[in-house]
């Protein structure tokens, strides 16, 4: 799982990465979006302009 810094970063890296895939168990491919892990993204605002 990602640490909070390392969302931060993937998230200003590019708007698009909000839609990143991230494997949370290999065994069974469960997957969270990083959106989703980061929901009240403070960037938001400026994209959603």
């Amino acid at each position: 799982m990602l640490c909070g810094a390392c969302r931060e970063f993937f998230m200003q890296l590019n708007y698009e990465n909000r839609n990143m895939e991230i494997i949370t168990n290999y065994e069974t491919r469960k997957i969270v979006y990083l959106k989703d892990l980061v929901p009240n993204w403070w960037e938001d605002k400026r994209y959603n302009k």
